[in-house]
């Protein structure tokens, strides 16, 4: 009987004891935490120094720039739209319903922003789950419309190996929501 009740005692996992785990994944380094302007671009967007940017085309005030960040495999699509009429509420729109479109079924949480000068609105999306584009925002001013798509260049094989990334790239991507300001007379 003692030894039944030894046996027993000793079956009692150990919770000390470390295990290594099946898979590993790198650590991943961040850049260094330095903005500046990005030049080119009708609203003032703050982008990491050590990312490079690239202004694709600029219109009559409107401008796409596209923000790459070579070391996480992440480009940061950036729309600038620069409007007096009324038609920035169908903009909104149209952007909003692209980002549920590129959520799909991914759990995602919403956040707003408002810049430091109150001119400009913005709503965050940070998806939850496994998907190309975690990061995703429209912001709306006055006279303008800013539209965001952070998106991996490769596939994340899993959502725990790009966590550090998306939460340095979404505290970047609030750093520029909050320093938005308009750059010229629109």
């Amino acid at each position: 009987m003692f030894a039944l009740l030894l046996f027993i005692a000793s079956c009692g996992g150990r919770k000390d004891v470390s295990v290594p785990r099946p898979y590993a994944w790198p650590r991943i380094e961040v850049y260094p935490d330095s903005m500046v302007p990005v030049a080119g671009v009708p609203i003032r967007w703050m982008a990491n120094y050590s990312a490079q940017s690239e202004i694709k085309s600029l219109l009559s005030g409107s401008a796409w720039a596209d923000i790459r960040y070579p070391a996480y495999h992440a480009t940061l699509f950036l729309t600038f739209i620069c409007d007096k009429s009324d038609a920035l509420d169908s903009v909104m729109a149209n952007r909003r319903s692209r980002i549920a479109v590129n959520l799909g079924d991914t759990p995602a949480t919403f956040e707003e922003v408002v810049s430091s000068d109150r001119q400009f609105r913005s709503e965050l999306i940070t998806a939850t789950g496994l998907t190309p584009s975690p990061l995703q925002f429209v912001s709306r001013g006055e006279h303008a419309v800013v539209a965001g798509t952070l998106f991996f260049d490769i596939p994340p094989v899993a959502y725990d190996s790009v966590r550090p990334v998306i939460n340095a790239l979404r505290i970047e991507i609030v750093r520029a929501l909050k320093s938005m300001e308009y750059e010229t007379d629109i």
